[in-house]
């Protein structure tokens, strides 16, 4: 007598060989009743690769970031490098955890797993390639606790130690949302929110697109040309932008770009202040009478070059110019 459980219909369509249209349409919206902000979390108990559980009954006395991904997924390519700088900041005060899930552009080197043997050794290749610092847990073969949460690619989830979702990205490499939410949660804030930026966040992950193409294996590239075109043409003019950080040969608009870090301060040559603080002036010389523009140099409005002439009684900028003039005589020069 076969005493197995019988095969989850679910679990089968969860996994897939080929990437289809079908699916990228599934990944570009969360249905009305996904788990979202002020909902439980299904309960789960999944390994860890570093022998231990992550389970939802015993999350932990922090804040939970959890995450899903894959090694062929490029938006996870994009978003590793921003949880990486979030987990330096935030790591102490709250726990992270990238979940693996089934590979979202499977192929002949990457393909999908089908024992928990290859579901283990694609979180290991998922850890390795990307360096990951902190919990990587394993999804089963049939997707279950992906499922539950509603399978998008890239998705994270803020949970309280009670389990309760209290934030949502539906991707990861939304930085600048998942920073905020973190920031509240982690200066004893209530969060409850959720970000809905969907479409500037994938394209930012364009240029990721060749190199998780050529990882996959044969097969892969074929997929994305027919089940996203749009797509395709994209990541094949990336390749002209090489020279570009891989983040920015996307078309997103430079404020949907993943973050960087700040430039290093510079100080001013005369009172050594940090040059931030001249506010607007965008390109801060360095002046000899001080912020003003009083002494013999100074920048004009744009801080392209400094304005010509002296400075002196019956003396005024022309505004937008950079030139100089004397009052009541329109534009004739002297």
């Amino acid at each position: 007598m076969d005493l197995r459980p019988p095969a989850d219909p679910a679990g089968s369509d969860h996994r897939f060989d080929r990437f289809r249209t079908r699916l990228l349409i599934d990944d570009m919206t969360f249905g009305r009743n996904a788990l979202g902000p002020g909902s439980p979390v299904p309960g789960f108990d999944l390994p860890t690769l570093d022998g231990n559980r992550f389970t939802s009954g015993a999350l932990g006395p922090r804040p939970v970031l959890m995450v899903f991904g894959s090694r062929t997924c490029p938006v996870t390519e994009s978003a590793v490098p921003a949880l990486k700088r979030l987990h330096v900041r935030y790591g102490e005060r709250v726990r992270f955890v990238l979940v693996n899930t089934r590979e979202a552009h499977p192929g002949q080197t990457i393909g999908r797993p089908t024992t928990d043997a290859d579901k283990h050794r694609h979180a290991r290749q998922l850890r390795h390639h990307h360096g990951v610092p902190f919990e990587v847990a394993v999804d089963d073969i049939d997707g279950t606790p992906h499922r539950a949460f509603t399978p998008k690619p890239n998705p994270a989830h803020l949970i309280d130690p009670g389990g309760i979702i209290r934030f949502r990205a539906h991707w990861v490499n939304d930085e600048a949302a998942l920073r905020a939410a973190l920031d509240r949660t982690t200066s004893g804030e209530t969060v409850h929110g959720r970000s809905r930026a969907m479409v500037g966040p994938l394209l930012r992950a364009v240029g990721r697109l060749p190199a998780v193409v050529a990882a996959a294996g044969s097969g892969t590239g074929h997929d994305v040309w027919r089940a996203a075109p749009p797509l395709a043409v994209l990541g094949a003019v990336s390749r002209l932008l090489a020279r570009l950080p891989a983040d920015r040969r996307g078309p997103a608009p430079p404020w949907q770009r993943s973050c960087r870090p700040a430039p290093p301060s510079r100080a001013c040559s005369s009172c050594r202040a940090d040059t931030a603080a001249h506010a607007p002036v965008r390109r801060h010389r360095g002046v000899r009478g001080g912020h003003d523009g009083g002494g013999d140099r100074g920048s004009d409005a744009g801080g392209s070059r400094p304005p010509r002439g002296r400075t002196g009684p019956g003396r005024r900028p022309n505004a937008g110019r950079g030139r100089w003039r004397r009052p009541g005589r329109g534009s004739r020069r002297r």
